[in-house]
C-alpha cells in the first residue's frame, strides 16, 4: 500500500494481544517514517471465537467507523483475507467504490483471495519456500526445534489496490 502512495492506512487487526511494536503494520509505518495514528487501528475482539453474524456485525461497525473519518484513509490493511473479503463486501453495500475510493489489502498470502468479481491483493510468505522448510523439518530425524526463521514475502496482486502515486 505504501509503495502505491498510501499514507493514511486504516488497519483492521484480529490480534487479541495488540502489541504494536510487534505487528507488521506498525513496523511498516515506522520504516517509511509515517506517523502512527492509533485512531487508524481497529482491533476486532474475539474474532476466532465469534459466530458468523457477530463477525459480520464487527465488520459493519468497522465500515461505519471508516465512514465517520473527516479525512478518510485511502486504504485499509486487514490481517486476514477473510476480514478483507467481509470488509470489501460491506464497503460495496455502503456505496464505497473499491479501489477508486478505498484500496483494500490483506496479509495472508492465501492461494484463494478471490471475492466474487474481486481478487484481494494479499501478501504472505512465499509458498514454495514455506513448504520446503516445513517438509525439511517434518522429515528430519533430529529432535524437533522450532527456531525462528524469516520468509520472503510475496504479493499476490489483485484488483483491490489503486496506485495513487500516478494521480
Amino acid at each position: 500500500l505504501i509503495k502505491n502512495g498510501h499514507q493514511r492506512i486504516l488497519c483492521i487487526s484480529t490480534n487479541p494481544l495488540n502489541i504494536p511494536e510487534q505487528d507488521g503494520y506498525t513496523q511498516a509505518l515506522l520504516e517509511h517514517e509515517i506517523p502512527l495514528n492509533k485512531k487508524l487501528k481497529i482491533v476486532l475482539p474475539k474474532w476466532d471465537d465469534s459466530e458468523s453474524s457477530e463477525r459480520k456485525r464487527m465488520i459493519e461497525e468497522s465500515v461505519q467507523r471508516y465512514l465517520r473519518f473527516r479525512d478518510r484513509p485511502s486504504a485499509v490493511f486487514c490481517y486476514t483475507n477473510e476480514v478483507a473479503s467481509m470488509f470489501l463486501t460491506a464497503c460495496l453495500k455502503a456505496g464505497i467504490r473499491v479501489p477508486e475510493d478505498l484500496s483494500i489489502a490483506a496479509y495472508e498470502g492465501s492461494a484463494m483471495p478471490e471475492t466474487g468479481i474481486y481478487q484481494i491483493t494479499s501478501a504472505g510468505p512465499e509458498l514454495e519456500k514455506t513448504i520446503r522448510v516445513m517438509l525439511q523439518r517434518l522429515s528430519s530425524r533430529k529432535i524437533k526445534s522450532y527456531s525462528n526463521f524469516t520468509f520472503n514475502i510475496e504479493m499476490l496482486e489483485g484488483d483491490t489496490v489503486q496506485n495513487i502515486n500516478v494521480k
